[in-house]
């Protein structure tokens, strides 16, 4: 992630965020801030996270649940990630939560702090389970795979039956972070398909592939090519880069790749392998393997307004359904109001935008009248009072569609199929509509129940490995090795609390809809 970082300066504390379900002394993830900007990465592949989990513009989300807990003269003392898509918590000194992103019963940003512990103990058991399922998926990813680490004491398992790589191109350059621990001891060796007679030069060759780090025995002087990285922290890191010259370097090449792995022991405590291929054909030299994150994004996205719930219609709160609608149909007046792009003028109409003249334009912030707004989408979507939170059935989210038409002209509501539903959303991003996005939480009682939210930007980039693996029997053995491309999507979220935790977050979905002319 070094691309996302760039040379920003870290411009407040590194903080630690622990987890409930795992060992409580073990750190899962780190939070920095550079600048204006604050990035949130998994510690390792023991949280069976993504690497990346949430990025924003400031103020980041323990400077905020600091701020809450000072509000009612409280400390965080440590916080916790409750569940994959964010919510988080900071307890004091004495173990007690005082503040968090959001309500456990309501699914909004008004806590109630007083039974807020009683909440999170309810809630446990299922955050739990919705950890365990990102967990699968992230195990039937490859991400991750390319690195093992190991206690100084067990040794490590360059050869396993299964190995992933991670695919290198001529040109391509790598900072291999190593932490701010002493490194006493890197090597590099390469995982030869060859005849033995030929490991010697095709190390050496290996070496000078990746910029002469490494002897012909593949040893690194560590002290020679350790860097720093002022901005984070004085991060160790080595630099690989792989040459571009690959005419000189054809013909001492006798195979299409290059299997190898670095290893390096780290403070003497931990033992680290990171395993790449180098592609040896010139027709792929200009490809990377690896991808930046390209970013797309709505038209106008400034015009997305910040609704947020309000208590309503029987004492709970408005819904984040009708919300998230309300906030794509106040878009798309305001859009066509402003700039006369693509929808119809007659999104909002009168005063309260449920009826009138087409002349209003819609707020772009919750305001007396957009609370009616929103109140009157709570009909064709049959949102109903479920104690404090406002419910909307998930086969009533299309229900607008006769609304939306009405004041379109045309159009249609769709459902996306959740088969490759990912894709399907960054597409219909591209296409220059936002996205109504559902995500799962379960609610202190115990119910599995959603939260709306508006997708109004999208960042893509792939990633190529080489998977390989051990088969047959005795005699038989032998290695297959296949080539894979995944795909990385990160979605920006408009969560539909008055502009809170608007942030990049890991694409993930129970549901999508989006509405079309």
């Amino acid at each position: 992630y070094a691309d996302d970082i760039g040379d920003r300066k870290l411009t407040g504390p590194i903080r630690k965020i622990y987890r409930k379900d795992l060992n409580p002394n073990y750190v899962a993830y780190y939070e920095f801030e550079f600048e204006d900007w604050s990035i949130t990465f998994s510690a390792g592949p023991r949280t069976g996270d993504h690497r990346l989990v949430e990025e924003g513009q400031v103020p980041r989300t323990t400077d905020m649940l600091i701020d809450h807990a000072a509000n009612m003269n409280k400390i965080c003392d440590k916080f916790f990630r409750l569940n994959a898509d964010g919510t988080t918590i900071c307890e004091d000194d004495a173990g007690e939560a005082v503040a968090s992103t959001m309500d456990l019963k309501t699914l909004t940003t008004h806590v109630n702090i007083t039974t807020l512990p009683q909440d999170i103990g309810e809630s446990l058991k299922d955050f739990k389970e919705e950890w365990g399922n990102l967990a699968k998926e992230i195990r039937s990813s490859n991400e991750w795979k390319e690195m093992s680490i190991n206690s100084s004491n067990i040794p490590p398992i360059v050869h396993q039956r299964k190995t992933i790589y991670k695919v290198l191109t001529f040109g391509e350059s790598q900072d291999i972070p190593i932490g701010t621990s002493d490194v006493s001891k890197v090597e590099i060796k390469a995982h030869l398909q060859i005849k033995s007679s030929h490991s010697k030069k095709t190390l050496a060759t290996l070496c000078l592939l990746i910029g002469n780090i490494c002897s012909e025995r593949g040893e690194v002087n560590v002290s020679s090519i350790l860097r720093k990285k002022n901005n984070l922290d004085n991060l160790n890191y080595i630099k690989m880069d792989v040459t571009n010259d690959y005419e000189s370097l054809k013909r001492q090449i006798k195979t299409r790749n290059i299997d190898f792995y670095i290893k390096l022991i780290v403070a003497g405590k931990f033992v680290v392998i990171r395993r790449y291929t180098i592609i040896l054909s010139h027709k792929r030299n200009k490809r990377s393997s690896w991808s930046g994150f390209k970013e797309y994004s709505i038209p106008y996205e400034y015009l997305m307004p910040d609704y947020d719930q309000h208590e309503c219609c029987g004492g709970c709160q408005s819904g984040c359904s009708p919300v998230a609608w309300a906030q794509i149909f106040a878009y798309y007046d305001r859009v066509a109001h402003t700039y006369g792009y693509r929808y119809s003028t007659s999104h909002w109409r009168g005063k309260y935008g449920n009826s009138g003249y087409a002349s209003y334009k819609a707020p772009g912030y919750l305001n007396w009248q957009a609370k009616r707004y929103v109140e009157s989408l709570r009909v064709p979507l049959g949102t109903y009072c479920r104690g404090e939170i406002g419910s909307t059935p998930v086969k009533n989210y299309v229900n607008v569609e006769e609304w939306f038409r009405q004041r379109q002209g045309s159009g249609r509501v769709i459902s996306l199929s959740l088969s490759n539903i990912k894709q399907q959303v960054s597409n219909y991003v591209k296409q220059n509509y936002p996205v109504l996005n559902s995500i799962w939480y379960y609610s202190s009682d115990g119910s599995k129940v959603g939260h709306g939210v508006v997708v109004t930007k999208v960042k893509e980039r792939k990633r190529q490995y080489k998977r390989c693996r051990t088969v047959g029997l005795w005699m038989n053995i032998r290695t297959k090795c296949g080539w894979n491309t995944e795909y990385d999507y990160e979605w920006y979220r408009r969560m539909g609390w008055g502009g809170s935790q608007n942030k990049w977050y890991p694409a993930s979905a129970k549901g999508a809809y989006v509405a079309v002319v």
